[in-house]
Parts: C-alpha cells; sequence; structure tokens
C-alpha cells in the first residue's frame, strides 16, 4: 500500500509493505524537481511506528518541523532507486 498527500509546502510520503516493513517521509515542494530528492524526515519501522510518527510531525513550517534536508536520499525507494550504500 502507498500514499502521499500535499500541503503547506511538503510532500508526506507512505510504503507498506508488510506489517513489520513501513516506510514514510517528506519532501519540501519546491525540492521535487530534483530527480531523486533529499527528504527533510523519513523513518523506517512498523506500519504503527511509522504511521505515528509521520501523523505526529507538525505541519511543514510550523514550530518543530524538519525543514533541513537530510544528507543521504536514503528514500530512493519513492523514485524506484536505491540512493544510499
Amino acid at each position: 500500500m502507498q500514499g502521499f498527500r500535499v500541503r503547506a509546502g511538503a510532500m508526506d510520503v507512505y510504503l507498506v509493505r508488510a506489517e513489520q516493513d513501513a516506510l514514510a517521509a517528506r519532501f519540501r515542494v519546491d525540492d521535487l524537481e530534483d530527480p531523486v530528492p533529499h527528504a527533510i524526515w523519513h523513518r523506517r519501522g512498523s506500519v504503527a511506528g511509522v504511521v505515528a510518527e509521520l501523523l505526529a510531525l507538525p505541519a511543514h513550517g510550523a514550530p518543530g518541523a524538519p525543514k533541513a534536508p537530510l544528507r543521504c536520499r536514503e528514500v530512493g525507494w519513492i523514485f524506484g532507486r536505491r540512493s544510499c550504500p
């Protein structure tokens, strides 16, 4: 199962492969022109854990929300390619 939502200048994406294999990430909409943009937040783990953390994220731009792109493009799965060793 996969899904995404776009709001307030950010895109949140979510992918579930199994009960213990879920992934989620947030990207700045402005960065999506890059073929493999850097996420500003990501998590991997159980469905329950990843969903809870994704839902707990403050809205993009709100105090406490992630804003700096992560160094490693660990979320290449979204774009169908691996981007970290």
